[in-house]
């Protein structure tokens, strides 16, 4: 056992073996995980003591590309693409610009139903339909669909998320949305091959499998497992299809420990779940991982924390999405990283609001006072991009 020591202030990493079982037919085999131990909620920090800079990026608005919700968002060869609530993908340049749209709504030719997910590279870009995979170029023009149906006596999965495989295929993420009987060995996740055929399945399923704006991330090597409900690990899937507890959040006293209800009973039980789980931690999200930074979001007490490990000097923060000090620019969440810079979009009118709430000084310090004369209510949303001290 590696245990690395800080402060008290701070925090301890141990490595430590846990016993993770393979979500296919595998025997259980022991992996070797990082313990992330989880400070007290009440300990928040002063955003300046946490990040260097902050800066901003107002998108464009125009009647082409008014943004309803930025459910997800990548950063590719200096483009900006963004997930506009699952209706459509849009294409900004660094500077804000508009460049263009990806694919639209509809049944025609190269159109999507519901763009539940998506994958863009250096050469093509994908979109995950309703059991089809939808391959576009990088300018937009459609080249193919890869059709899939995961849905029949002995499975359900209509998939919400999507990973390509190290084998040519996909993991395709159904959740329990939809599972009619979950007594029959479902599981959360299945894999397909190149030909969308049925390899097997991964993360049986033994309660709600929880909802998070996008479950599949990339580090590195590894494809990164976004945490399902009432589960502390961030699995990962390396090169050679193993899947593996990366990380455990240690939340102590937090953390649900009883048996959670099935997804059957979920209905029922649902008022007693609302005032019982008040007081754990249930539901993480938001993982994500750069060179210098560890970032995961969970609920508490009805209201959003985020633990952010710096990697550089082995620190732990907990920041909370409330109404800071009037020399600090609010933290809600991070959804992307970028050139190891965290990344949220809020809203003009929530951008302004901030602007409204800060002091001049502070303002001028975080040389946003241009912005502020320039952003309207019903813009696009402003891109904050918050830059780890090192």
């Amino acid at each position: 056992m590696k245990i690395f020591f800080f402060n008290a202030s701070i925090f301890c990493i141990s490595l430590f073996l846990l016993v993770f079982q393979s979500c296919s037919n595998q025997q259980k085999e022991k992996t070797e995980a990082i313990i992330i131990p989880v400070p007290d909620v009440e300990t928040i920090s002063h955003l300046d003591s946490v990040f260097s800079t902050v800066s901003f990026l107002p998108l464009e608005t125009d009647d082409d590309c008014l943004i309803t919700r930025v459910r997800s968002l990548q950063i590719q060869d200096s483009l900006i693409y963004i997930n506009d609530n699952g209706r459509r993908l849009l294409v900004f340049d660094l500077h804000g610009k508009f460049i263009r749209q990806i694919g639209a709504r509809g049944k025609g030719y190269g159109e999507y139903l519901h763009m539940n997910d998506w994958i863009v590279d250096s050469n093509q870009i994908e979109i995950l339909d309703y059991r089809k995979i939808r391959i576009y170029t990088l300018d937009g023009k459609y080249i193919q669909e890869k059709p899939f149906n995961l849905i029949n006596d002995n499975i359900y999965c209509n998939a919400g998320a999507f990973a390509r495989s190290p084998f040519g295929g996909y993991y395709l993420w159904g959740g329990t949305v939809g599972v009619p009987d979950f007594d029959k060995g479902r599981y959360l996740m299945y894999e397909v091959d190149k030909d969308m055929k049925l390899k097997q399945g991964h993360f049986p399923i033994k309660r709600e499998g929880g909802s998070v704006p996008r479950r599949f991330s990339y580090y590195q090597d590894v494809i990164i497992v976004d945490p399902t409900y009432g589960d502390y690990n961030i699995y990962q899937i390396d090169r050679q299809g193993n899947i593996s507890s990366r990380y455990f959040f240690d939340f102590g006293g937090r953390a649900f420990i009883d048996e959670l209800p099935a997804p059957k009973k979920i209905p029922q039980a649902r008022p007693e779940r609302t005032n019982r789980f008040d007081d754990f931690v249930v539901q993480c999200l938001h993982f994500i991982e750069t060179d210098d930074c560890i970032h995961l979001t969970f609920n508490f007490k009805n209201s959003a924390h985020t633990v952010l490990v710096n990697k550089a000097n082995s620190k732990t923060y907990i920041l909370k999405a409330r109404t800071p000090a009037k020399d600090e620019f609010r933290f809600w969440t991070a959804i992307y990283a970028y050139n190891d810079q965290l990344i949220y979009p809020i809203n003009a009118t929530s951008f302004i609001g901030e602007c409204e709430r800060l002091s001049p000084e502070y303002l001028k310090e975080l040389n946003i006072e241009d912005y502020k004369s320039k952003v309207n209510e019903s813009d696009n949303p402003v891109l904050v991009f918050y830059k780890l001290k090192k």
